[in-house]
């Protein structure tokens, strides 16, 4: 996307959608400068242009391409970090390096300093160095950096979020379910997929987070004991895997779909999905929970006395190819 078309874009979006400028902008920039940034007399840097679109669910892949130097180095640095977050790895010098990148005199200061705030509590989490009540207390902070507003109780009457703002309310559902604050956590996490379902989102932004929300949904869903709910949830993301090629949810979803038919008394629906979340974890080269699942796939059979019953512990090749992104 052309510098100079990102807030004639940002206009013919929002106005699609009957949005105000203040519903878009807010917490990341004043009514006035989106109103200049629309009409093409002022050009945004790149993280008011990310949020702003994300705010709208646009594609922002291509905007790093017109970014100065400074800001392709803090958005590398940004991907860098999402990584190994992702994969429960250590961050604490990337993220130095980025909190020194940034400037007390920048417009974006404060989307910067959500995101590593974010980072800092997430990695906190993960690694279970922070009380729980710490972690809570840093992303709602983070959060309000962007929704100054923001009260928990009032969740489902935020209108728009950046992927920032997506990440950090799902850390808090994550938070408060490991507190054992099931009602309050499943309330964050409905919200959120609702948002996504619900939403007119380009796949490669916010879209891109459906199967993890609905993934973190349904086995929320299990500790309540909500399995028919539960069995939906999983439908609806496996669905959504299958048609846009989204692999890496796969076997969560098959695996907790297997739990719910379990409770239902759907025995061999149960041993299907079983079959399939081993499958995709041997694809996926995760073979220690591959094996896991076997276990309990054993057992299914062994206490349920199922004598002839086929196995299908391999997929075929068209079904392999659905699923790879």
């Amino acid at each position: 996307m052309e510098i100079y078309r990102v807030g004639e874009k940002i206009k013919e979006e929002r106005t699609r959608r009957n949005l105000s400028q203040e519903d878009v902008c807010n917490g990341i920039c004043v009514s006035g400068t989106l109103s200049r940034i629309e009409n093409g007399m002022q050009k945004p840097n790149l993280k008011i242009q990310e949020a702003l679109l994300e705010r709208l669910g646009c594609s922002t892949e291509n905007l790093v391409f017109f970014a100065s130097n400074e800001e392709v180095v803090k958005h590398n640095l940004e991907l860098e970090l999402g990584v190994l977050t992702m994969h429960r790895k250590p961050v604490g010098e990337k993220l130095q390096e980025y909190a020194s990148l940034i400037s007390d005199a920048s417009s974006t200061q404060g989307l910067e300093k959500q995101f590593v705030l974010a980072m800092e509590a997430i990695c906190g989490f993960y690694s279970r160095d922070w009380e729980l009540s710490r972690v809570y207390e840093q992303l709602e902070e983070a959060l309000k950096l962007s929704i100054p507003n923001y009260e928990e109780c009032k969740v489902t009457s935020i209108k728009l979020l950046t992927n920032t703002e997506i990440t950090i309310l799902n850390n808090l559902a994550l938070v408060l379910y490991r507190q054992e604050e099931h009602v309050r956590a499943i309330s964050i996490m409905n919200y959120l997929v609702r948002y996504v379902e619900n939403g007119d989102f380009n796949l490669e932004t916010t879209g891109k987070k459906y199967p993890m929300l609905i993934y973190n949904l349904a086995r929320m869903m299990e500790t309540i004991g909500s399995y028919r709910e539960m069995h939906r949830t999983c439908d609806k993301g496996i669905e959504f895997c299958k048609k846009y090629g989204r692999l890496a949810a796969m076997p969560e979803l098959f695996y907790y779909k297997a739990v719910a038919c379990q409770k239902l008394d759907m025995i061999s629906d149960a041993i299907d999905c079983l079959e399939y979340a081993i499958c995709l974890n041997k694809i996926t080269d995760n073979w220690e929970t591959a094996k896991d699942v076997q276990s309990e796939y054993d057992e299914l059979l062994k206490c349920n006395c199922i004598i002839n019953h086929t196995s299908h512990n391999t997929l075929s090749q068209e079904q392999i190819q659905s699923y790879e992104a």
